[in-house]
This record gives C-alpha cells, sequence and structure tokens, in this order.
C-alpha cells in the first residue's frame, strides 16, 4: 500500500502534465507583402517585413452550395482571422459569397489585408472537417 500512493501520484502528475502541451501545433507561416499565402486554423504567418502576423482562428460559417447538388441559395464563407502589429490588434471576420464583386479586405496600420478564398470547396455530402480548411490571403502596404 505504501508503494502504491507514489506511483499513483506520479502518474496522475505525468497525465496531467501531458494535457497541458500543445498538440500537433503548426508551425508558423512568413509570407511576403504582394503575395498569396495559405493558413490552417490555428496557425500563424508572420510578415517577412516586420511587425504584423495574422492568424487564422476559425471558420464560422460554410453554407456554400456544394458541388454536384442543387441548392436555392448560393451560400457564403466567413472566417476569423486575429490580426496584429507592433501598436495594434484587430479581429477580421470577412464573409463572402461567388456573387459579390470585390473581395474583402481589413485595413490596419499601412497594410491591408485581402481575403482570397477558402479551401477546400464542399463536394457533395462529404464534410470538411475543420482542419482540413486553408484560408488564402495576401497583405500589400497602403
Amino acid at each position: 500500500m505504501k508503494t502504491f500512493f507514489p506511483i499513483l501520484a506520479l502518474l496522475l502528475s505525468m497525465s496531467w502534465s501531458a494535457c497541458n502541451k500543445p498538440v500537433n501545433e503548426a508551425p508558423v507561416v512568413e509570407f511576403q507583402l504582394g503575395q498569396s499565402f495559405d493558413l490552417s486554423p490555428g496557425q500563424q504567418g508572420d510578415c517577412s517585413c516586420g511587425g504584423l502576423s495574422i492568424t487564422f482562428e476559425k471558420v464560422l460559417e460554410d453554407s456554400r452550395c456544394p458541388i454536384g447538388l442543387d441548392c436555392v441559395w448560393i451560400g457564403q464563407v466567413k472566417v476569423r482571422l486575429k490580426i496584429k502589429t507592433s501598436t495594434e490588434e484587430r479581429i477580421f471576420e470577412p464573409s463572402y459569397s461567388a456573387i459579390q464583386s470585390s473581395l474583402p479586405s481589413e485595413n490596419i496600420g499601412k497594410y491591408s489585408v485581402l481575403f482570397l478564398d477558402l479551401s477546400p470547396y464542399p463536394a457533395g455530402d462529404n464534410a470538411i472537417r475543420d482542419e482540413d480548411y486553408r484560408v488564402s490571403l495576401m497583405v500589400s502596404t497602403l
């Protein structure tokens, strides 16, 4: 009985410390001004220009009509991005539908962040797992 409690305490502390470690943390993407880049959910992109980072937090909505199905409405996508400069932090939630004539963008500091696309595009009845999404963005200076 005396050896049971120390072993139990050791096992509990090991399992607790394992719970605090991030699982499959995506590497930081370094992007260039004027060039498109992709981020997966939870992934951060840092500008090679310094002073700007963008994190793709999550997909808020994907109601696009899947390929191969007939839909009453074309649907839209909406994502949440966290944009940080050295002096400011902002949440940008662009939404886009194929019937829009322009892509959504957000100006922060001396930068403009342009939402380009969310992939993959839905097909049939197959659900897209959150971790399979990729957001395409492009950053330019104002």
